[in-house]
């Protein structure tokens, strides 16, 4: 198995992502497991809005770039609009993984849409709220219609 967390969305030239991922499989063992972290195309968007921070130019700049291309280029000094980076849409890690031949088997949400609730430190105290947001998580986690909700999504990959 080979754990893969951050260069995918460190790397922002996908030749470099491309290069990472081929790395990643000639370490890996014939039907050996790859995990490998992404950030969601959207991340930027939630968070934005869920923060306000929607509201400086700057950012509002930053994001249509990260909508546009993926490429998140925080050329500002405001640790809230994190580093540079590459934020992926499924299909492009999808895309990513066959290109680099490996066999793509599922995508998982890494926060889901969980990191919306507001209050979080109280409400997981409560056993009865957690225990239905765990319910509802593991209902729709691998969903292709709510993944790129989730700001990281785990991509798994095979080699055969």
């Amino acid at each position: 198995m080979v754990l893969l967390l951050g260069p995918l969305y460190h790397l922002t030239n996908k030749e470099e992502r491309l290069k990472a991922l081929s790395e990643a499989k000639r370490i890996l063992k014939p039907y050996g497991i790859l995990l490998t972290a992404v950030i969601s195309r959207y991340a930027s968007l939630f968070d934005g809005f869920k923060r306000d921070l929607i509201t400086d130019d700057h950012f509002e700049n930053l994001l249509i770039n990260d909508l546009k291309t993926g490429v998140h280029l925080n050329e500002t000094e405001n640790l809230d609009y994190f580093t540079t980076a590459y934020f992926h849409t499924p299909s492009e890690i999808k895309s990513e993984i066959a290109e680099s031949e490996l066999k793509f088997e599922k995508l998982i949400t890494i926060e889901s849409f969980g990191w919306i609730a507001d209050n979080f430190k109280a409400k997981s105290e409560d056993s009865n709220y957690m225990n239905k947001l765990r319910k509802i998580i593991n209902m729709v986690e691998t969903n292709n219609d709510i993944i790129a909700m989730s700001p990281h999504i785990m991509a798994i990959a095979r080699k055969e």
